[in-house]
């Protein structure tokens, strides 16, 4: 009997939202969850009343302005596809980029100078359905590639720990 009790418990995780509030002008329930990719790719999972959205943030080695219409696609693995279904969703706005500088220091035998490297960190919003959002519950997502201003970047061979975390946080979405 006490099986019975422990066992569900132990298969559910709590979710923890970074907001999850109601709007008191609409009356709206909104919550969120973000999930760490890796030092450079964040995913925000966020659902505004019965709308839901991805939201991105990214630091890279790149200034160029992202475009309405720019991809993200997502690699799925699961039970019924084991090689991969390829999940593509398209940002809703122009975005510029927050521009920041990295100094470092190169010293050499006599002399020293110093280098700068200017990046640009991107909050870009993507379109997502329920439906898209259960292809992602149902699966790890192995492999990332994002489109912004026609350069592409990749994210690949996502760890397994940090692709369950993905997953759980679609489903806590989804509730």
């Amino acid at each position: 009997m006490l099986l019975i009790f422990t066992v569900p418990q132990a298969y559910s995780q709590k979710c923890k939202y970074d907001f999850d509030k109601t709007d008191p002008f609409t009356g709206e329930s909104g919550k969120g969850i973000t999930v760490k990719i890796n030092n450079w790719f964040f995913f925000g999972f966020n659902k505004i009343g019965s709308n839901y959205d991805l939201g991105l943030l990214a630091a890279l080695s790149y200034t160029e302005n992202s475009m309405k219409g720019d991809s993200i696609i997502l690699r799925v693995v699961n039970e019924q596809n084991p090689n991969g279904t390829l999940l593509t969703l398209y940002s809703v706005a122009d975005v510029k980029p927050t521009l920041q500088a990295a100094t470092k220091a190169q010293y050499y035998y006599s002399t020293g100078s110093a280098t700068s490297t200017l990046y640009g960190s991107y909050r870009i919003k993507y379109e997502i359905t329920k439906q898209q959002l259960e292809l992602l519950s149902s699966g790890l997502v192995t492999d990332i590639r994002l489109y912004i201003g026609g350069k592409d970047f990749y994210v690949l061979d996502i760890k397994k720990k940090v692709s369950e975390t993905l997953r759980q946080a679609v489903v806590c979405i989804l509730r």
